[in-house]
């Protein structure tokens, strides 16, 4: 809860966020996805960046811990999901980060709509 008000009331900037320095703070017990295509890993994939990817993938991977943060990597009918799947798969193996399937649900039921925040964390 710490994380998404902080993400509200300092990180607010268009949508909520968390930077770096405030998961550093408090990260300890989290475990993490990368997100999806708007992720940091993923959208430097997309624009061909592998190495600041690579470099990015391990920051949050030293932040969160070994073994607590994954790559997300899913399927879905958006061209540029197949397009850095294989990407994502050598970034796993060329960093040790490794990788997690995953389905674009954002929710169980309709009825369970509410407005997403942009925290991509939670506690263990």
């Amino acid at each position: 809860m710490r994380l998404t008000s902080k993400a509200y009331t300092e990180g607010f900037y268009h949508k909520p966020r968390i930077d770096k320095e405030l998961l550093a703070e408090h990260g300890k017990g989290l475990i993490a996805l990368s997100a999806c295509l708007s992720g940091v890993p993923s959208a430097l994939l997309a624009k061909d960046r592998f190495d600041e990817a690579a470099t990015t993938a391990s920051e949050f991977e030293e932040i969160l811990g070994k073994g607590n943060y994954y790559l997300e990597i899913r399927t879905t009918a958006s061209k540029l999901s197949s397009e850095i799947a294989k990407p994502l798969v050598e970034l796993s193996k060329r960093t040790g980060v490794p990788l997690v399937a995953t389905n674009d649900a954002h929710y169980l039921h309709p009825r369970m709509r509410a407005p997403m925040t942009s925290c991509f964390v939670w506690h263990r």
